[in-house]
């Protein structure tokens, strides 16, 4: 988990390229928390892919300032997005004044 533009951004490392990562949903959950939903695909088999371990980012539209619980699925290239989602990650909220103070200084 980790930042950019003051949302949260859900990131995976793959074994190759050519993994493929999609948001599906956001559900608001108790106590604050927002649930977001994300599914990778494998690659495509008929493609040669180096071994090069790569990092697909999500960018989640949550601001930092709320709690995020991140589930994932995992998929073939071609399948349907359907089945069971797993936790993968949640990062917790930030005050306010910290996220503010975090965006001045980037800048």
């Amino acid at each position: 988990m980790g930042e950019r533009l003051g949302k949260h951004v859900a990131g995976f490392e793959c074994p190759s390229p050519g993994w493929g990562a999609t948001f599906d949903q956001l559900r608001d959950a108790p106590q604050g928390w927002t649930h977001a939903f994300i599914t990778l695909r494998t690659p495509s088999p008929i493609f040669v892919y180096p071994q090069v371990i790569t990092r697909q980012e999500v960018l989640l539209e949550v601001p930092v300032t709320r709690p995020v619980r991140v589930y994932m699925r995992t998929v073939d290239h071609d399948a349907p997005a359907e089945g069971a989602y797993r936790l993968a990650g949640e990062a917790e909220a930030k005050l306010e004044s910290e996220a503010k103070k975090e965006a001045q200084t980037k800048k």
